[in-house]
């Protein structure tokens, strides 16, 4: 898969608070190991939400990097991901061509389940979070993933009051944690 591309659209939802036992006494489920996750931006729009960025994940000694993209779709995103090698991360990050805007690090516990995947993070500066995610692949999918992903979220007794649209770097830049160069 190395330096192959995808492109999606990425339907997700988040909420504030690790509900790790809700989902695994719910669905019967068991937690992966957890993955480190540094994100560098090299773009970020607040009014949009347009981003690039470069990530790092390291689980039990192995580490994954990719490159992606994403823009504003319909309150959701299209995110273009490509997978790359440990020299191309260093080499893209270190490059005098490159300013980064901001880093977002954390840690990350992916559970999938039923054609869409919890991400269970806790992000510096902004503390844990419950990501529901589904990857589509095209607009016309949108409202039937994101009303799988409510149903989900009221399974889990989460209100619609409770769920966050906003990225990462949009939380921490209303937190005060992150300013864009």
């Amino acid at each position: 898969m190395k330096n192959s591309k995808s492109e999606f659209i990425e339907v997700e939802l988040r909420v504030p608070e690790n509900l790790s036992d809700k989902i695994c006494e719910k669905y019967d489920l068991k937690l992966s190991s957890i993955s480190q996750c540094k994100d560098t931006y090299i773009h970020f729009s607040p009014e949009t939400g347009n981003l690039h960025r470069f990530r790092h994940m390291s689980n039990n000694g192995s580490d994954f990097f990719c490159e992606s993209e994403k823009t504003a779709c319909n309150g959701y995103f299209i995110e273009t991901k490509r997978r790359i090698t440990s020299e191309e991360y260093k080499r893209a990050l270190y490059s005098p061509n490159i300013q980064i805007v901001g880093v977002v690090e954390g840690t990350r516990i992916k559970v999938p389940y039923n054609g869409l995947v919890f991400c269970l993070d806790d992000i510096k500066h902004l503390g844990e979070f419950t990501e529901f995610e589904i990857k589509v692949q095209k607009e016309s999918e949108i409202i039937d993933a994101e009303t799988k992903l409510k149903k989900i979220a009221e399974e889990l007794g989460i209100s619609e009051d409770e769920l966050l649209k906003k990225t990462y770097p949009a939380l921490l830049i209303e937190k005060g944690k992150w300013k864009i160069n």
